[in-house]
């Protein structure tokens, strides 16, 4: 057993980039019989709908502030990214996705991301943390889960 989900990480990729060419994948961590009732057994075809709503809401804009109560409060400009729906449709060979689903995403141009990270929960043996970030760099951290992140991936 892994000591914690951030170790799972080159064992995701080795997975992804083998069970793509031939299969398709799924990833659950941490999934739990009432998740499953709740967050997997769902209308995929309304999740869609409104995942795609929300990019609709989002696209075109050039600059994301994010805010939460826990501390966070990050900047960055997402001018000229693509996003993407990830509604869990895995249906294709190749299919690639995490269930429960329901996101949507883009990635940050890389010099603009400003701010703090508050996370209140990396891992459930890992705990809360908090990472700094200026002008797309990691320059600073707390708590044990950030640690071990920092530690498997670098800055």
């Amino acid at each position: 057993m892994l000591e914690a989900r951030a170790e799972e990480k080159p064992f995701r990729g080795f997975l992804v980039k083998t069970g793509r060419a031939r299969s398709r994948i799924l990833m659950m961590p941490g999934l739990t019989a009432d998740m499953m009732v709740r967050l997997v057994d769902i209308d995929y075809d309304s999740l869609r709908r409104f995942t795609e709503k929300v990019i609709r809401a989002v696209r075109g804009a050039a600059d994301i502030e994010v805010t939460n109560p826990s501390g966070t409060s990050l900047r960055f400009s997402v001018e000229g990214r693509r996003w993407v729906a990830g509604a869990g449709d895995i249906s294709r060979k190749g299919g690639h996705g995490n269930l429960p689903a329901g996101e949507c995403y883009t990635a940050p141009v890389e010099d603009s991301f400003n701010g703090r990270l508050a996370l209140s929960l990396i891992d459930d043996r890992l705990g809360p943390g908090v990472m700094e970030f200026q002008r797309g760099r990691l320059v600073g951290w707390r708590g044990r889960g950030v640690a071990a992140i920092v530690r498997l991936v670098g800055r």
